[in-house]
């Protein structure tokens, strides 16, 4: 990490924060029966995502600051070891780092150990709330799926959370593709949107929620 502050010609020297080892099997079926072979690059046919349109990395996708805090969300791959944990499927990675020392805080996880959990954003609320909307589903049983929340902190991961998606068939939105504070109101909405599949058409699907 580094600070760019306004009317500096160039960043301060970068700042290295370190994170646990991320795990990259991203895999999660679908309830579709594979087919063989699998698409070029695709280790199975009825994967969720790893790999195909839907495919996910270990990219930071949410990023926002609260009070002295900065949140960052990326998504992990599965740890088969972990047999009895709720990291042996893809979750969500939030690490809390200081913004004024950039030390790391904590962190932590979004893991539940029967669906993968990926794609999270961030934003924050005229509250200093933290909101997050992620995509979930797989474990053999769903599709793609969504679903919000807005975080506590501390301990990060409690909160407000509702699932917005239960799909076990295809064409169910897969994610919202971003969150932030409903302007120009400062009642502490969020809004987030995606799209949705109607007989073969896409269409515009919008959410606003507060705690």
């Amino acid at each position: 990490m580094f600070r760019w502050d306004e009317g500096n010609a160039s960043p301060s020297l970068p700042t290295e924060v370190p994170i646990k080892t991320i795990d990259t099997d991203y895999h999660s079926p679908t309830p579709d029966t594979p087919t063989s072979p699998p698409p070029k690059g695709c280790p199975f046919s009825n994967d969720l995502y790893a790999c195909g349109n839907a495919k996910v990395d270990y990219r930071i996708t949410g990023a926002t600051l609260s009070g002295n805090r900065l949140w960052f969300a990326w998504s992990e791959g599965g740890n088969s070891a972990a047999r009895n944990s709720p990291l042996r499927t893809p979750h969500i990675s939030l690490m809390i780092v200081n913004s004024s020392s950039f030390k790391p805080i904590r962190e932590e996880y979004f893991a539940d150990g029967t669906y993968a959990n990926a794609r999270p954003t961030l934003a924050t609320n005229s509250a200093g709330e933290v909101g997050i909307t992620w995509a979930w589903g797989g474990g053999g049983t769903y599709w793609g799926n969504t679903a919000i929340g807005i975080i506590d902190d501390p301990p990060a991961l409690t909160g407000s959370f509702n699932y917005t998606g239960f799909g076990t068939t295809g064409g169910v939105p897969g994610h919202y593709f971003g969150i932030r504070e409903l302007y120009p109101e400062t009642t502490g909405n969020f809004l987030a949107a995606n799209f949705v599949q109607l007989s073969g058409a896409n269409h515009p699907h919008v959410i606003v929620f507060r705690r």
